[in-house]
């Protein structure tokens, strides 16, 4: 809704994106899926390195394991929304936040650090899209503003 109110004042009716309520749509059932699939997965691998004596499983394989499914499912979400969106920032997104997991991970920087960078990374990236998306769209009059 906060996207709604500052993009469309500024757009003209045949700027905005008809299939965008499809494909939000769309976006939250594939989200929910694959977010469902993953849970499954991970408790699958889990339960399998638990159905073993307690002695033969590697608390660093284990998490090895479970950053590797993280890393994947990241990727793959990023990847999903650079198509959906048509928005190559986020396949740079995914390819950047496993890039920087796996050079955490071989040089023991800890994760929460990791995951600041990219989150530090993204908000600054957005918000140079916002200023520019403010700067080439002023607000409209009245009269031209699409109506809800």
């Amino acid at each position: 809704s906060v996207k709604e109110t500052v993009t469309v004042p500024r757009l003209r009716r045949e700027e905005l994106d008809p299939g965008a309520g499809r494909r939000t749509s769309t976006l939250a059932t594939t989200l929910v899926a694959g977010l469902l699939l993953f849970t499954v997965l991970g408790l699958l691998v889990l339960v399998l390195l638990l159905g073993k004596s307690q002695t033969a499983i590697d608390s660093d394989l284990l998490s090895s394991i479970a950053a590797g499914v993280a890393a994947v499912s990241a990727l793959g979400a990023f990847l999903f929304l650079g198509y959906t969106f048509r928005a190559p920032r986020w396949v740079a997104y995914g390819v950047l936040g496993v890039t920087m997991a796996a050079l955490a991970r071989a040089t023991g920087l800890e994760l929460p650090w990791v995951i600041m960078a990219i989150g530090a990374l993204m908000a600054m990236t957005g918000s140079v899209y916002l200023f520019r998306f403010l700067r080439s769209h002023p607000l409209l009059p009245l009269s031209q503003r699409p109506q809800a």
